[in-house]
């Protein structure tokens, strides 16, 4: 009778300092101040939570109370920490950062197509957009286009775009298709469907 009393403690301890490692992590990344791993941190959240529902309702007890407490520690810190006003900017559109970005971004369609196939080399999507595409009213000299997939389109050509997504998209498929297969994880994803 103890080992039954012993297991559900472990497992309350151990839900316990998952949550408590979810909200530092969310802590931590709301001090960093940068929109691209808060939101990172927001979904990552959000889809653990909702990922784990079609693997059992054990798992998803397990998942639910860290997830939970995470999403929770972001989204109160993004009222403590400056990191809040950055996305409050954001939000509001007055964040020249984004505005600048949109512009990089919506010049890499047509600098991707000057050369499909090869790219136009590596590391020159910053250079050649503030010499042909930069709007006239910004001066701003750029090193890349601040986003890995559309340098990958200018810079290597767009079949090189192709071979990441698809490895990208196959590492995905394989995680969200393999994760009850095997002889052990069968078992496994049979006992959670159990509890």
């Amino acid at each position: 009778m103890a080992v039954p009393a012993l297991l559900l403690f472990l497992h309350r301890a151990l839900r316990v300092v998952v949550s408590i490692m979810a909200a530092g992590a969310a802590v931590c990344l709301a001090l960093t101040g940068s929109r691209g791993p808060i939101l990172a941190g927001l979904l990552l959240f959000i889809a653990i939570f909702f990922l784990t529902r079609r693997h059992g309702l054990a798992l998803r007890r397990h998942a639910a109370v860290p997830c939970v407490t995470g999403l929770m520690a972001l989204l109160l810190s993004l009222f403590i920490f400056p990191a809040g006003k950055r996305i409050g900017d954001m939000v509001g559109g007055g964040d020249a950062s984004i505005l600048n970005r949109l512009e990089l971004w919506r010049a890499a369609g047509p600098m991707s197509f000057i050369e499909p196939l090869t790219g136009i080399g590596i590391g020159e999507s910053g250079h050649f957009f503030s010499q042909w595409y930069q709007p006239e009213r910004l001066n701003y000299s750029y090193t890349g286009l601040l986003n890995s997939y559309l340098e990958i389109a200018v810079e290597r050509g767009l079949p090189a775009l192709g071979l990441v997504l698809f490895f990208g998209f196959m590492v995905m498929a394989s995680v969200w298709f393999g994760v009850c297969r095997g002889p052990t994880a069968k078992s496994v994803c049979a006992n959670s469907r159990q509890i």
